[in-house]
């Protein structure tokens, strides 16, 4: 045995040979396992103890590796003083060397202190003076000492460059690894992990998975909510048929995905809880499905709808006289969300029969409905609603805020996916420069009005200007509609 580990250990077909087989064995484990972690586990926790044993044997790899170079490169000094407890005969005339970089015969020096520490003691003041030299001399000597056994060493036995070869051979069987092992490393950082917590028997991990995979620029994701469509429970049929519309949202699905994404999520806008059938709805729009817009329209004609429909046709901007009908009816609801949500989805039809439910309401309205009507409006550049918006303005006395108003899509109503049925903030007025957090009814309608850029009420804009009736920021926007409208 021992002659088998000397053969191993001591020479260069026997490190090559060790290497070879330590690194043989390490992917007879890694294949299994991280086809394993792919495709089979459910567990995190299991991932984790698996891949310590996968960067171990990565580890052990590239330490026989190191072996073999430094028996190669430096005739196995470094094995032979280290982990063989002798100095290497290379080293021996370097290591057992008495003299320091300056010549200095270190032997001859604690010679020299020891015949002064024997000296006559008869003396006081000679021994005393003796003692305090051979003190100085002593600690200049320890001094060179510590300096050739901390800094030399480790160049002698050529520790560092041991550790350099190791730390290099690391990288590079990390890379071999990757290759061997289809990218593991790169894929399981990037969705392995959520994969396998896709496959957990917990509903709630599966749940805050596919809320992490849903972003993911991987292609492969879709398919797993495809899946999760398929086969999960009401909640995470909830959550794909969510992640399904954002991806196509954000350009992240194929063509064909989009239209097998569409072609599934269907049967949900048809049955099932009105949460689902509208966050159905709001996905096929997203989608660019319109083969469910009956189904919409009939929801609208129910007693207190979803704010999610009105939002789904407005994103197919579906101005069909029916679905035009649905919406008004919606603009005076006591619900204030779902008449903001038929306000706002009026207002991206691009058509001029848009308008008219937009002005013929505009005063019945409640302010903050008010607010997204007249948003609405200028968005359709309808000039004919110039006039009422004017009336508007001299009549809103009350200093009515416009209240910034978003809709959260994801089904915890938390996250970055929503839109605004109106925003304070707009980019369409960044040029005006008159936007502010909270913003009053009549500053909205100040630039709503120069939004639709009618020259005929230059006069009007002038005198509000000039009037001291107006509030500061009221005034300070007038004056820039008036500059703009004029230049």
């Amino acid at each position: 045995m021992r002659r088998i580990l000397g053969f191993l250990f001591t020479t260069k077909l026997g490190l090559l040979l060790f290497a070879a087989i330590i690194f043989g064995l390490s992917q007879v484990y890694s294949l299994p396992a991280t086809e394993y972690m792919r495709h089979e586990s459910t567990s995190t926790g299991t991932d984790v103890a698996l891949r310590l044993v996968y960067f171990a044997l990565m580890c052990l790899v590239a330490f026989s590796e190191t072996l073999l170079v430094d028996e190669l490169f430096f005739h196995g000094g470094w094995r032979r003083r280290v982990l063989g407890g002798r100095k290497s005969d290379i080293f021996t005339d370097a290591g057992d060397a008495s003299e320091d970089n300056n010549g200095v015969d270190t032997g001859a020096e604690l010679a020299g202190l020891e015949s002064i520490q024997d000296d006559d003691l008869g003396d006081d003041k000679q021994e005393g003076d003796e003692a305090d030299e051979g003190e100085r001399r002593y600690g200049k000597v320890r001094e060179r000492d510590d300096d050739f056994s901390i800094k030399g060493s480790l160049f002698r036995d050529y520790t560092v460059h041991v550790t350099l070869v190791f730390l290099l051979l690391l990288a590079g069987n990390y890379y071999l690894f990757n290759a061997i092992n289809g990218g593991f490393d790169r894929y399981y950082g990037d969705v392995g992990y959520l994969y396998t917590r896709l496959r957990s028997p917990d509903s709630e991990i599966r749940r805050s998975a596919i809320a992490s995979l849903t972003p993911k620029r991987i292609p492969s994701v879709s398919q797993r909510l495809l899946e999760r469509l398929d086969k999960g429970d009401s909640k995470e049929k909830l959550w794909a048929i969510w992640g399904l519309g954002y991806r196509a949202e954000y350009a992240l699905l194929s063509t064909s995905v989009r239209q097998e994404a569409a072609g599934r999520i269907l049967p949900h806008v048809e049955k099932g809880p009105e949460k689902k059938r509208a966050m159905a709805a709001v996905a096929l729009a997203r989608l660019k499905s319109y083969s469910w817009l009956e189904h919409a329209v009939d929801e609208l004609e129910k007693p207190a709808p979803h704010p999610y429909f009105a939002v789904a046709l407005g994103l197919l901007r579906d101005h069909r006289p029916r679905a035009l009908k649905g919406l008004t009816s919606l603009l005076l609801d006591s619900n204030e969300t779902r008449a903001m949500a038929a306000a706002w989805a009026l207002g991206q039809m691009k058509v001029k029969d848009a308008a008219d439910p937009l002005r013929d309401k505009l005063f019945e309205m409640k302010g903050p409905v008010q607010c997204v009507a007249v948003e609405s409006l200028g968005r359709l550049g309808d000039t004919n609603a110039v006039p009422l918006l004017v009336r508007l303005f001299e009549k809103e006395q009350s200093g009515l805020i416009c209240p910034q108003k978003e809709l959260k899509l994801r089904p915890d109503g938390e996250g970055g996916d929503k839109f605004f049925l109106f925003h304070s903030g707009s980019n369409v007025y960044r040029k005006l420069g008159c936007s502010t957090k909270r913003e009053p009814l009549r500053v909205r309608i100040l630039k709503v009005l120069w939004r639709i850029g009618e020259t005929r009420i230059v006069p009007w804009i002038r005198k509000m200007a000039e009037s001291g009736l107006l509030a500061p920021r009221e005034k300070d926007c007038a004056v820039r509609v008036y500059n703009s409208l004029v230049d």
